[in-house]
């Protein structure tokens, strides 16, 4: 989604103040019709991402040292701890988002929940 905050309010500006449609608006600037919903919803465009505190460093650490032991360990012991930091993860992501308490929270979890999977999959791959 884009973040740049003259585009967020030239959006809103032509929807809520000119009185264009969604999808006059979507045409007009390019944007799919959901990004310009995404953007009215919201007042002030998504922040960029925090930097990790310790609660996700240490599940990140946890991550790591998993995939450094994939081949020593059994693989229903590594799928077992694998989903057991990925549930961990979620929990942790989900309690974040509830704490903004913003009306655009509803974005967020899936870009940070898609952005922990990719994490997951580069982690484990190796």
């Amino acid at each position: 989604m884009y973040r740049d905050p003259k585009q967020w309010a030239y959006v809103r500006r032509l929807v809520l103040e000119k009185g264009g449609s969604r999808k006059g608006v979507s045409r007009k600037t390019g944007l799919s019709r959901n990004t310009v919903r995404k953007m009215l919803a919201c007042p002030q465009p998504p922040s960029k991402p925090t930097p990790p505190n310790g609660t996700e460093e240490k599940l990140l650490e946890s991550a790591r040292s998993l995939a450094a032991q994939r081949h020593s360990i059994e693989p229903i012991a590594y799928r077992r701890r694998a989903l057991y930091l990925w549930g961990r993860t979620r929990d942790h992501v989900l309690r974040l988002d509830r704490s903004r308490g913003s009306l655009c929270s509803a974005i967020s979890p899936k870009r940070s929940m898609g952005s922990l999977q990719r994490r997951h999959r580069s982690l484990t791959d190796h």
